[in-house]
């Protein structure tokens, strides 16, 4: 959501997390975005593979293969929405990152730098394949600590967008990913506070239901009721009963403002403070 912002176009992360769903239409005027975030999202959560032919930049940009025409090609409807690759531009783009024996954060800048180079108005894909050469690295020897790469670009600084002196690259390079991390970091606390509350305001409840549903909450981003009822194996009844009694408690807000098709998050304190 936050590079998403930094090109220009305001989504929240509810929205996204909407869309991932297929909660969200695809035919909205901001469809392409969209389409574009769940892709970048889909490929932060997947492990990916070395970064070390074009075909392997493809997929971590989601995309099948490079044919002989130099266009990619896609694994889902969103394929329409992916930019064009051409294999050269892989390829050029590969053997830039060759020769830099570097920590797999430098390498991971250099790579989203060189990338972005080509349209800097587009973070989605570079910041995609940065994330697969931190994860994917090709020093082993060097603990990168991650298992996605977190980066808040917010209003990009000058020399992360157009270029300029290294060490002013990878300055504002490391900013990004240091401002995401410090914020992930907030979102796990005040997730840690919600369970304590969520534990303390449901004593009173009978049965498993209320504590399993606190401990699914905390790990998808948006739920329905028939989600909750298939990992919890309960009745529709009784998962939509539950997520109407934690509403009513001020633990979990509805997403949708729809009567049918809903979906609930926990209310955090962020939420509290609109």
């Amino acid at each position: 959501a936050d590079l998403v912002w930094a090109e220009g176009q305001r989504v929240r992360p509810e929205k996204l997390a909407l869309v991932d769903c297929d909660r969200l239409g695809r035919t909205d005027d901001d469809a392409a975005i969209l389409g574009r975030a769940a892709s970048a999202l889909r490929r932060a959560l997947t492990a990916p593979a070395p970064l070390d032919t074009a075909d392997a930049v493809a997929a971590a940009l989601g995309c099948r293969s490079v044919g002989p025409d130099g266009v990619s090609a896609a694994e889902d409807a969103w394929r329409t929405m992916l930019p064009p690759l051409a294999a050269e531009r892989a390829e050029g783009w590969l053997a830039a990152l060759a020769p830099l024996d570097a920590h797999p954060l430098t390498r991971a800048g250099f790579g989203f730098r060189v990338w972005l180079r080509g349209d800097p108005e587009r973070f989605l894909e570079p910041a995609a394949l940065a994330g697969s050469l931190v994860l994917a690295r090709q020093r082993p020897d060097i603990e990168a600590g991650l298992t996605f790469l977190p980066i808040a670009l917010g209003r990009p600084p000058t020399a992360l967008r157009y270029g300029g002196p290294a060490a002013l690259c990878l300055d504002a390079w490391l900013a990004a990913v240091t401002g995401a991390a410090t914020t992930a970091r907030q979102r796990l606390a005040q997730l840690d506070d919600w369970r304590s509350k969520a534990a303390h305001a449901t004593t009173a409840m009978r049965g498993r239901g209320a504590p399993a549903l606190a401990d699914l909450l905390l790990t998808r981003p948006v739920v329905s009721a028939p989600v909750a009822a298939r990992a919890l194996g309960l009745t529709a009844a009784r998962s939509r009963e539950l997520l109407a009694a934690f509403e009513r408690l001020g633990l979990v807000r509805e997403l949708t403002g729809q009567g049918r098709f809903r979906y609930w998050q926990p209310a955090l304190r962020r939420d509290h403070s609109r």
